[in-house]
C-alpha cells in the first residue's frame, strides 16, 4: 500500500467536513437520524472514492495506444525505473505489439 499523498487527505478532510456541515443542517430541520446519516456516509463515501481515483492517478503513469479505436491502456506506478517505463511505453505505442500479426 502507498502512503497517502498530501491530495488524497485535502480531499477527504473536505468530504468529512462536508458531511457535517450536512448532518447539522438536517438535523437542525428535524430530519430523522438514519436519513441524517445515510445522506452523510453517502458523502463520506464519496470523498474516498474520489480521493482513492486521485490519489492512483497521482501515482501512475497512462500510456495508450495511439491507433485510432484501439483500446489498450496500460497502468505503470510512477516510481519505476526509466527502463521500465521505456518498456510500458513501447508496449502501449507500438500497435503490431498488442494485435494479432498487426492486422488491426
Amino acid at each position: 500500500m502507498n502512503k497517502p499523498v498530501l491530495a488524497e487527505a485535502t480531499t477527504l478532510a473536505a468530504f468529512a467536513t462536508l458531511a457535517v456541515a450536512f448532518a447539522d443542517l438536517l438535523a437542525d430541520h428535524h430530519v430523522s437520524a438514519l436519513a441524517t446519516l445515510a445522506v452523510a456516509l453517502f458523502i463520506l463515501n464519496t470523498g474516498i472514492f474520489l480521493g482513492d481515483a486521485l490519489g492512483r492517478t497521482l501515482r501512475t503513469r497512462l500510456y495508450r495506444c495511439p491507433t485510432r479505436r484501439c483500446p489498450v491502456t496500460i497502468t505503470a506506478p510512477r516510481n519505476l525505473g526509466e527502463d521500465a517505463l521505456r518498456h510500458y511505453r513501447t508496449q502501449a505505442t507500438d500497435h503490431t505489439l498488442h494485435t494479432q500479426a498487426g492486422t488491426r
